[in-house]
C-alpha cells in the first residue's frame, strides 16, 4: 500500500500527464503518478469504461486492458483512509467528495467481479521494482519500524491519558529501581 511503500522510504510524485503515465525510479526511490480528481462520477466513469474495455478487448495475445490495470495498481495502492491521506497530501489525488473513507472505499471496491489477466497488467514491472524496493534489508528495517509505530499510536497512545499514564508509570519504575539501589 501506498504508506507501507512510504515507509520503506518511496518517495510519491504527482505527474502532469496521461493516466497511465507511471513510472517508478529505482535510484531516487521516487514514484510519479499522474494527478486523478476523484468526484461524484468517477465510479461510474470508471465502471463503464472496464466494462467496456472487457466487452471491446477480446482475449487476445496483445489485448492489454489499460484501464482495468490502472484501477488494479491503484487498489493495490490504496487500501486505508491513511493511504489516501498520503496520496492527497502529495497531490496525486485530488479528493473532491470530501471524506478519505470514500475515496478508499470507491478503489477497493471498483474492480470486484473483474476478471484479470496477469499476463496483460501493464503496471506489472513497477510492481516488481516496487516490490525489489521495499524488500531491500534497510526499506525492510524502515518499513517494519514504521508499522510497529503505527500499532503503538493506533492501540496504545491513541489518547493522550494513555501517553501520560506510560510516562508516569515509566517513572513510578525508574524511582522504585533507584531507589532500592541506593538501600
Amino acid at each position: 500500500s501506498a504508506s507501507e511503500l512510504g515507509a520503506a522510504g518511496v518517495r510519491f510524485n504527482h505527474e502532469t500527464g496521461g493516466l497511465f503515465e507511471v513510472s517508478f525510479d529505482k535510484k531516487a526511490g521516487r514514484l510519479k503518478i499522474p494527478q486523478l480528481t476523484v468526484n461524484d462520477t468517477t465510479e461510474a466513469f470508471f465502471r463503464n469504461l472496464i466494462a467496456f474495455e472487457q466487452i471491446a478487448f477480446g482475449q487476445g495475445e496483445n489485448d492489454v486492458k489499460f484501464i482495468t490495470s490502472y484501477i488494479i495498481f491503484m487498489d493495490s495502492l490504496i487500501n486505508t483512509v491513511e493511504d489516501v491521506e498520503l496520496l492527497v497530501k502529495h497531490k496525486i489525488i485530488n479528493n473532491v467528495l470530501g471524506e478519505n473513507q470514500l475515496v478508499a472505499d470507491l478503489f477497493n471496491n471498483l474492480h470486484k467481479e473483474v476478471i484479470a489477466d496477469q499476463r496483460k497488467f501493464c503496471f506489472a514491472k513497477i510492481c516488481k521494482d516496487l516490490d525489489e524496493y521495499s524488500k531491500d534489508y534497510f526499506h525492510q528495517w524502515k518499513s517494519s519500524w514504521f508499522k510497529w509505530k503505527l500499532i503503538l499510536k493506533n492501540d496504545y497512545f491513541s489518547n493522550p491519558w494513555s501517553a501520560v499514564s506510560f510516562i508516569a508509570a515509566l517513572i513510578v519504575i525508574i524511582l522504585t529501581v533507584t531507589v532500592s539501589y541506593t538501600h
